[in-house]
């Protein structure tokens, strides 16, 4: 009679089958068949029958709880466990012996040699051949049944299990959260607020303390995935980068923005060309505007005879200075300086939207818009255009962009001479001369100005003579 309807007939069959994971890997096994309809027993794996008829009793499935001799195997829903594994393919966890041996042994009638082999332990028929060897968690990237475990091997390893009571079972959820946490947590810490090279370090610990975390827990008895954690730790480190690399842009327009207050756009946006401040200039032909307010001095004292605060004179000065920087911006020039109550703006081919040699024009009509518009202060302004330096100017602790040169300073000593010529705008005949007609302007004559041969001719916007005569 064939042996498999002997074992049927004593109760000693077993399935064979192995229980493997969507990606081919033998992690688990399945111990019994769910229950029947008719409550005939259920089928049991090869190994766990052997291991009921080692252990000399059946054992019994009731509400979902599976156990042996009075003990509980750990199951999941599947009526499955995992595997334990006592070694690698090449480890020699259990005796191999080839069955030509014991077939010689048995002809020979060495008695001797056959109770050293198989006295008191359990013998598992298989073999190792290509078509029944699997992949278990003793990866390796190598192919062939010498990286891989024989299927009789797992059933093995099953028995070993279930006999030694040395099982893993999945670690409680609130430690699997709470590794989650901990290790997100972490890396967003790590990848936020550390530069580049300590980051690579911290991240790599963060690696390690995983791994060996993940292993304690394993030697006693419990799963944590580590490649859940490491794709969890991944992806919070993707979203740091992220956020990284946005709040140093907006940083960064922060930065641009704060300089271009200070100085200009254009020089904001240089920075990131030359990735930092450096001192540094250049000569150019621009054209330069000096305002001022008349009658400051008294405003300030009348302040202080009516006891009114000085964050009375600064919102009103405050809110002068807005109005006029903001008529500077919109004729393309920029606001180089605030000097007490004066303000020093630069006008060139350079600004955002200009056209060649248009920087007088832009600076005369910005001028008369700022002496025109409506202010509790009345305001003078004075122009001229010629070469200067532009150029970060101090130390490595301190530095300011400015201009230098003789045209800052006549332009400056124009300024002051509109109190004298009862007007609000004067120009040099340089700048006069650069408007080509653009707009038209008077001649009030010449006078000297200190630091120069000869006399200075001064010009003013023509509407603005008629405006001194009709007030």
């Amino acid at each position: 009679m064939p042996v498999n309807m002997i074992s049927a007939a004593y109760g000693w069959a077993g399935f064979p089958n192995l229980t493997d994971d969507p990606d081919g890997f033998i992690r688990r096994q399945e111990l019994l068949d769910a229950p029947s309809a008719t409550g005939e027993p259920s089928a049991r794996s090869l190994a766990f029958r052997l291991t009921e008829l080692y252990r000399g009793e059946d054992a019994v499935f009731e509400n979902g709880r599976l156990t042996l001799a009075g003990e509980q195997i750990p199951i999941d829903q599947n009526r499955t466990i995992y595997i334990n594994y006592a070694g690698g393919p090449d480890d020699k966890a259990f005796p191999k012996i080839s069955l030509a041996d014991v077939v010689a042994a048995v002809r020979a009638g060495d008695r001797d040699q056959l109770r050293r082999w198989f006295e008191n332990k359990i013998v598992m028929l298989g073999t190792d051949a290509k078509g029944d060897s699997y992949q278990t968690p003793f990866y390796s990237s190598f192919s062939g049944t010498k990286w891989t475990t024989p299927g009789v091997e797992v059933h093995a390893n099953t028995v070993h299990t279930i006999l030694d009571r040395d099982y893993l079972v999945p670690a409680p959820e609130w430690l699997r959260l709470a590794g989650l946490l901990a290790v997100t947590g972490a890396t967003v810490v790590i990848a936020v607020w550390l530069s580049a090279g300590p980051a690579v370090g911290g991240l790599l610990g963060v690696g390690l303390v995983v791994a060996a975390f993940t292993h304690v827990l394993f030697r006693a008895g419990l799963i944590l995935s580590a490649s859940e954690i490491m794709v969890a730790a991944n992806a919070a480190l993707i979203g740091a980068i992220g956020f990284r690399f946005s709040t140093a842009e907006r940083r960064g327009d922060m930065f641009r923005e704060a300089v271009s207050l200070f100085v200009s756009k254009k020089v904001a946006a240089s920075l990131d060309d030359s990735k930092g401040l450096k001192l540094s200039g250049k000569r150019d032909v621009v054209t330069i505007l000096f305002s001022d307010i008349r009658g400051f001095t008294a405003y300030t004292e009348a302040l202080s005879q009516q006891q009114r605060g000085p964050e009375v004179l600064v919102q009103t000065l405050n809110d002068y200075m807005g109005t006029m920087s903001s008529i500077i911006i919109a004729f393309g020039g920029h606001v180089n300086k605030f000097i007490g109550d004066g303000i020093l703006a630069v006008f060139s081919d350079e600004d955002e939207g200009a056209k060649p040699g248009d920087h007088p024009v832009r600076a005369v009509q910005c001028a008369t818009r700022m002496v025109q518009a409506p202010s509790q202060f009345k305001t003078g302004t004075g122009l001229h255009t010629g070469l200067v330096v532009l150029g970060n100017i101090g130390s490595a602790e301190k530095m300011e962009y400015t201009v230098l040169g003789d045209t800052v300073n006549l332009a400056s000593r124009l300024e002051s001479l509109n109190k004298e010529h009862k007007t609000k705008l004067l120009m040099s005949e340089t700048t006069q001369q650069a408007l080509q007609g653009a707009v038209q302007t008077t001649h009030l004559g010449s006078v000297p100005v200190r630091g120069k041969a000869v006399p200075i001719n001064l010009y003013t916007v023509t509407s603005l003579i008629e405006e001194v005569v009709h007030a």
